[in-house]
């Protein structure tokens, strides 16, 4: 018997460990099993609504409704200002648990320009002492340049500040969610699972069975392509064929009904985004993610949202301050308050 089957699944094991790998020969290490770790947690971020709206939303809550400084300070030649500088930079250390600045020096030694560098680009030597950028590790070229990692001395003319997170024992930074990549991972197969089923119009598979004898592989592929073009498309069913010798000349057409996996799909989407809340030691409803709640208790809010703040947005509002003041800029972000207004009366988180 012979079979054709469209189309194949991928079976592919994605290794999402955050390794840092020495090679030979070469001055920089590695991150990542493909030296693509960064690209992991940025595709994770662009690709999972759940994980997007929680950074998006803890990001603003970084960097506050207001803040002390001078928000239109112009930092480079692009015209960039300083409020644009911090808010990407924010971003980046909640998506990637690091930020980079290229830091450039005027002829009398003052810092003259700071420019935002993709953490994606960047990869350190083993003392963290030179960093090297290039546009896409996962296809490496020559075209690397290096830098001195900034220092503050005032012979560093051309250098990229490189800040992580704390609480990485290693020499790249890891973000609070890296715990739950997996989690997030699955959110996005999920994610294409019903897309595809949508697609294809939630149609089972079909299998026909031709018991008129086994035709060269020449004529298998062009019934193959007359029966889908006749009966599907990209929105149409799947298909599989089959070819035997016995000589019945009726084909036998079958259909696989797929299982109703609706509770256990739910229960895993459920515990995903738990898990990707835990990591972000938050519930669902600070960050937009009201789900199964037909009220809205004020008090609940206030206490979770105040206790959000002390343990997870005030610390890190003091390491980007730290962060910058090692560049020569004194920030002070301000709290990020919530209004309610019960009854004509407005109040403050």
């Amino acid at each position: 018997m012979n079979f054709k089957c469209c189309p194949t699944i991928d079976n592919e094991v994605i290794d999402v460990r955050p390794v840092e790998i020495v090679l030979s020969g070469k001055d920089y290490i590695t991150f990542g099993e493909q030296n693509d770790m960064p690209t992991i947690y940025y595709d994770a971020y662009c690709e999972c609504s759940t994980l997007q709206s929680v950074i998006n939303t803890v990001s603003d809550y970084i960097y506050g409704a207001e803040w002390n400084g001078d928000l239109n300070k112009v930092v480079n030649r692009k015209k960039e200002t300083l409020s644009t500088l911090v808010k990407r930079c924010i971003l980046d250390y909640v998506i990637f648990g690091s930020f980079a600045v290229q830091v450039i020096r005027s002829k009398d030694r003052l810092i003259a320009e700071l420019n935002y560098v993709d953490v994606r680009h960047v990869r350190l030597n083993a003392d963290g002492t030179k960093v090297y950028l290039h546009s896409n590790w996962g296809r490496y070229s020559k075209n690397i340049h290096c830098y001195e990692a900034f220092s503050g001395v005032e012979e560093q003319m051309n250098s990229v500040f490189y800040f992580k997170n704390p609480r990485s024992r290693s020499l790249y930074g890891v973000p609070l969610w890296s715990a739950a990549l997996k989690d997030v991972l699955t959110l996005v197969e999920a994610s294409k699972i019903n897309f595809n089923a949508v697609r294809n119009q939630f149609t089972p598979t079909t299998m026909i069975s031709f018991t008129n004898g086994v035709p060269t592989e020449d004529v298998q592929s062009k019934i193959e392509d007359m029966i889908h073009q006749k009966f599907t498309s990209s929105n149409g069913n799947n298909i599989l064929l089959s070819w035997s010798d016995d000589r019945e000349h009726m084909p036998e057409i079958k259909s696989f009904e797929t299982p109703d996996y609706t509770e256990r799909y739910s229960k895993v989407m459920e515990s995903c985004r738990n898990n990707i809340l835990v990591a972000f030691r938050c519930s669902g409803q600070l960050v937009g993610l009201i789900e199964g709640q037909t009220g809205f208790n004020d008090v609940e809010f206030t206490n979770s949202f105040s206790l959000f703040k002390t343990t997870v947005i005030k610390p890190l509002q003091r390491e980007v301050e730290n962060a910058f003041k090692g560049l020569g800029i004194e920030l002070k972000l301000n709290e990020f308050n919530v209004e309610f207004i019960n009854g004509g009366d407005k109040n403050n988180i």
